[in-house]
């Protein structure tokens, strides 16, 4: 038996079948920025994508969460350039 998927990648592409994608995050979370969310939740579809050609590198994941987008802080332990 082939599992053609992880069920990270399940999850995202059902809710996103239904266009409810942002049903993934918990909903007790308080003051999240919609446009935050769904740069994360693109960036979380790239990253378990089925074809590993589609799938971010880390550095360019982490270019990705600082850039102004999702955060303007970008981090001193990564460095990004």
């Amino acid at each position: 038996m082939l599992i053609k998927d992880n069920l990270v990648s399940w999850q995202l592409n059902f809710l996103a079948s239904e266009n409810r994608e942002r049903e993934i995050v918990d909903q007790t979370c308080e003051g999240v920025q919609i446009e935050t969310l769904d740069a994360l939740l693109s960036l979380a579809k790239q990253c378990v994508s089925s074809l590993p050609e589609e799938r971010p590198t880390m550095h360019r994941v982490v270019q990705m969460l600082e850039s102004d987008v999702i955060t303007p802080c970008p981090s001193d332990f990564y460095d990004s350039e």
